[in-house]
């Protein structure tokens, strides 16, 4: 299972932003190995290992405009806390996966399918709508924390510097580092984390920082890869409808 989630973790970033992280969302719990609340745990985990090193990669939070650093870091932080504090109340509230599963399902499709959208639609600039700037960090960041991926899936079709195919944004890494670190900060204060065993989250780890920086490092756009992706984001549709098939 270990090298499972090692090779899993890091071809899923060939599937490119914000596709990758809800591959690994759903594909997780599509496998038929992992509960709703399990995927949602190592889907943090690499979301949080993947964006840090992408940051790492770009020489670190620099990488950001520095009129945004400090604005996304706080609205994606709060965010990533409030989503997961919304996550643990459902689960005290309801603690079966079934019914965690039936209220996640449909959104985890539409982000799905916003994930696959080929291009921004439209456009949110921080120099001329800060406070819409730092609503759209917060509100992405809340799903983040609460589905465990697909913040970044709204939040690519709605920023100016929304999630291009080619590149991955340093201001987009730095929303995601900072929801899961949010999220799973608290998730451990509660005493709410799921115990993992140590190896699994090691090879989880590696996989994700290998997929990030050797797909951050890959320009070219052969057939093979082009190929490639294209297999991997129909999996993302086929995983979305196999979790809302479970679901129901």
């Amino acid at each position: 299972m270990a090298l499972f989630l090692l090779a899993f973790t890091a071809l899923a970033h060939w599937a490119d932003y914000p596709a990758a992280m809800l591959l690994v969302r759903c594909g997780l719990v599509a496998s038929n190995r992992f509960s709703p609340r399990a995927a949602i745990a190592l889907s943090s985990l690499v979301g949080l290992v993947s964006a840090l090193s992408g940051l790492l990669s770009r020489r670190g939070v620099r990488a950001v405009p520095g009129a945004q650093r400090s604005l996304t870091a706080i609205a994606a932080f709060v965010g990533g806390v409030l989503g997961r504090s919304f996550l643990l109340m459902w689960t005290a509230r309801f603690p079966g996966s079934l019914e965690l599963a039936r209220m996640q399902s449909i959104p985890l499709l539409l982000m799905s399918l916003f994930a696959l959208i080929p291009r921004p639609l439209s456009r949110c600039s921080l120099q001329e709508k800060r406070g819409s700037y730092i609503f759209l960090c917060t509100m992405t960041s809340i799903l983040e924390g609460f589905f465990g991926a697909g913040g970044l899936a709204v939040y690519a079709i709605t920023c100016s510097d929304g999630i291009q195919r080619a590149q991955i944004p340093a201001t987009a890494l730095l929303t995601l580092l900072c929801a899961q670190t949010g999220a799973l900060l608290l998730t451990f204060l509660c005493g709410a984390a799921m115990v993992f065993p140590f190896h699994m989250l090691l090879m989880t780890c590696a996989g994700a920082a290998l997929g990030a920086l050797f797909c951050e490092a890959q320009k070219k756009r052969g057939a093979a890869l082009h190929g490639m992706r294209i297999a991997l984001k129909l999996y993302l549709l086929l995983a979305a409808l196999s979790c809302l098939e479970q679901s129901l």
